[in-house]
């Protein structure tokens, strides 16, 4: 009797996780296709005559990262060469997207975890006022490294047409695993363990 009872009682449990999971997945759906078409329109109003390749023909596993410089947000350049022999993280969001506000906070404890292992973060935020993206960064108590794409020219480098989308670039500059939507915590340790780092 008692294992017909504990039998009703998880399966509800179980159906609720699932349904949770699918609207979940769903909002990430949609927050991927709305930034992609707010990225596609904001390319075409600049007189560009085509669109940027999309994210997932972008940049393979094994290729070189392609190098850019940005303004750092507060106030210098962000170089991503001047991080070699470290392993990065170059992840493009925005402030009004879901996803990207979802796992912030979990790239932040991965690299409070594991910055003194060799580990960086680096936010490149998309197309937004230096004040909005600094409000937000001060919101969530964010203390990895941020730079500002204003113009969208290394969004559009670097193939991306959904966010948020992380790549991780190994200590030689090369790209060994990329994210489109959110990347857990557990993914991105994951990933830092097979490129040797601990915390």
């Amino acid at each position: 009797m008692r294992a017909e009872h504990e039998q009703t009682t998880t399966q509800p449990a179980g159906r609720h996780r699932l349904i949770g999971l699918i609207l979940l997945l769903n909002v990430a759906l949609a927050a991927t296709l709305v930034s992609g078409l707010y990225l596609l329109r904001w390319y075409l109003d600049r007189g560009g005559t085509s669109p940027p390749e999309p994210a997932s023909q972008a940049i393979r596993a094994g290729t070189p990262a392609p190098d850019f410089t940005l303004p750092g947000l507060g106030g210098g350049d962000v170089r991503l060469s001047d991080y070699r022999g470290q392993v990065v993280l170059v992840n493009f969001w925005a402030t009004w997207c879901g996803p990207c506000r979802a796992e912030m906070p979990e790239i932040e404890q991965v690299y409070r975890a594991y910055q003194d292992a060799g580990f960086v973060a680096i936010g490149v935020n998309q197309l937004e006022p230096e004040t909005e993206v600094h409000a937000f960064v001060d919101e969530y108590q964010l203390t990895w490294v941020f730079a500002l794409d204003q113009t969208g020219e290394v969004s559009q480098r670097w193939g991306v047409l959904g966010i948020p989308q992380s790549y991780l670039i190994d200590r030689e500059g090369k790209i060994v695993e990329s994210w489109l939507g959110p990347v857990s915590r557990q993914e991105l340790e994951q990933a830092l363990r097979r490129l040797g780092l601990r915390p």
